[in-house]
């Protein structure tokens, strides 16, 4: 999301574009058509333990103070608190991207320091859909006048003329794109999979991306003897092709926004089986 934003924004308004990112390096990043590579503050993990926290504030004020940005617009709530730790008050304008509802969901010490620290940079907050909206405002007491619904969107390559093919009797290609953790529910899509394939011998399903728990969940297709039918395809680069190959694109997430891979299977013409969660319907 915050690449194709940094892409088109740089072609069509001219701004200066720079992107910077919490974690490591990622050694794709020249195949994602940036004029400029990201900076890294090189702070593992995502949950930010306290010293890391600091280390993360301490970095980006370094690039604040070269950049001078007007705008710092930053995604994922681990984003948005060293972004708003680090600002300077009225030195630059601070947006908050909101994804998912996984903050507002979580533990109440995170959400205080949340709500404490992100007063300090004033944001204007966009959520991906009116759901994510309404359940911001309510747990972390942001009124409706700061919080603006820009529903998330693909780039227009991605859509297509293709027909799906119609599933056989004997077969078919389930599919879901989701990093490996507890909230993707990729356990329950696989405990699914156990069912249908009692009935559809050669169904199969498709598990594009990687994360933490990926070992724990090829451990659950071998104890329901699934293990053949599972394909675990790890980091897909590629991801037109992957959903042109199913027959159904299924998501179980128990906590989102709106799905940007429900949007591309949808512009590869694919169905789409969900969870009635969030701004998915």
């Amino acid at each position: 999301m915050a690449v194709q934003m940094v892409n088109r924004l740089r072609s069509v308004s001219g701004m200066a574009m720079r992107l910077c990112v919490i974690g490591a390096p990622d050694p794709c990043y020249p195949s994602y058509g940036l004029v400029e590579e990201p900076r890294s503050l090189g702070v593992p993990g995502f949950h930010l333990a306290f010293r890391d926290f600091a280390r993360a504030v301490s970095r980006f004020k370094v690039l604040l103070s070269d950049w001078r940005p007007h705008v710092v617009h930053s995604h994922l709530w681990t984003a948005d608190l060293v972004v708003a730790a680090a600002l300077k008050p009225g030195a630059s304008h601070h947006v908050v991207h909101i994804h998912d509802g996984t903050l507002q969901r979580g533990h109440v010490l995170r959400r205080m320091i949340y709500r404490m620290l992100i007063r300090k940079s004033r944001p204007r907050f966009i959520a991906c859909s009116e759901a994510l909206k309404k359940d911001f405002m309510h747990n972390l007491n942001v009124p409706e006048t700061a919080v603006t619904v820009i529903r998330n969107g693909i780039a227009a390559e991605w859509l297509t003329d293709s027909t799906p093919p119609a599933p056989s009797a004997d077969r078919l290609v389930v599919g879901y794109a989701a990093r490996f953790q507890a909230a993707k529910a990729h356990h329950v899509l696989i405990e699914a999979m156990a069912t249908v394939a009692k009935k559809i011998p050669r169904a199969r399903l498709r598990l594009a991306g990687g994360g933490a728990q990926l070992d724990s969940y090829r451990a659950l297709a071998c104890s329901l003897g699934i293990a053949d039918r599972v394909e675990f395809l790890g980091r897909v680069l590629d991801m037109p092709p992957f959903y042109d190959a199913l027959d159904v694109y299924a998501c179980p997430s128990l906590f989102e926004g709106l799905p940007v891979s429900i949007l591309e299977a949808m512009a590869r013409a694919r169905p789409v089986v969900a969870t009635r969660i969030a701004g998915i319907p």
